[in-house]
């Protein structure tokens, strides 16, 4: 395997888990705001 295919494999990995966390960090954030979000806006 040369060098820039193993650069762009690191990168792809990279890009692949920084994608998995933000959708993770993303679904939390729904779940919180359905969980928490509805009693706090009828409050208002």
């Amino acid at each position: 395997m040369s060098k820039s295919t193993a650069f762009l494999l690191s990168i792809g990995g990279t890009v692949l888990v920084i994608g998995l966390l933000l959708a993770t960090l993303a679904t939390v954030a729904a779940a919180a705001l359905l969980i928490f979000g509805g009693p706090v806006l009828d409050g208002f």
